[in-house]
């Protein structure tokens, strides 16, 4: 009888210690995924891979989940690590923003800087998910209280005539660029 309260208690305290141990497995992996990146090396061998191939490197990144600044600080160091790597190619496999990257009410604006330009399609693609709306030389109403500013995006010119009229030339405007 003393024997099966003993195995009863130890089954017990055995499992409290299970559970403990994988709720600080959990918040372990949790707490490093946010803040680390692992890179990994492997090899693949596969046959029927054309033999040009031989040697071809591929990077491959994933849930980044940027929220806040800290976060682009370890995404510079991710891209410096993954360029020191010298590869063929790069994959991202999804997760670029943990939910929603901004909160605001009236909208969220972008343009391309000059370097964006050598990909605008996908930097427009990766500002579009995160749900800027990306201006290429426009113009954008910005109305509050029963009043209007506009917003003017421009690309690497700065020349905006072409985009005050008679019918805005008097109206407040707020003009975003990126001129290096």
């Amino acid at each position: 009888k003393i024997m099966k309260k003993l195995i009863k208690k130890f089954k017990k305290l055995f499992l409290i210690v299970l559970c403990v141990l994988v709720a600080l497995c959990i918040f372990q992996w949790y707490e490093q995924s946010q803040d680390r990146c692992s890179i990994t090396k492997t090899t693949f061998t596969e046959n029927s891979l054309p033999k040009q191939f031989n040697g071809f490197t591929i990077g491959y990144l994933s849930d980044l989940n940027l929220s806040e600044k800290n976060d682009l600080t370890r995404l510079n160091s991710i891209i410096q690590d993954l360029n020191a790597k010298n590869l063929d190619m790069i994959l991202f496999g999804g997760d670029i923003f943990n939910e929603s990257s901004f909160e605001n009410n009236y909208g969220k604006f972008a343009v391309l800087g000059d370097k964006d330009q050598n990909d605008s399609s996908t930097c427009s693609n990766i500002l579009t998910e995160a749900g800027f709306e990306v201006l290429h030389n426009e113009v954008r109403n910005i109305y509050y209280k029963e009043d209007i500013i506009q917003l003017i995006g421009l690309e690497n010119t700065g020349d905006c005539s072409g985009l005050i009229n008679e019918t805005n030339e008097k109206s407040y405007k707020i003009s975003l660029i990126h001129q290096p």
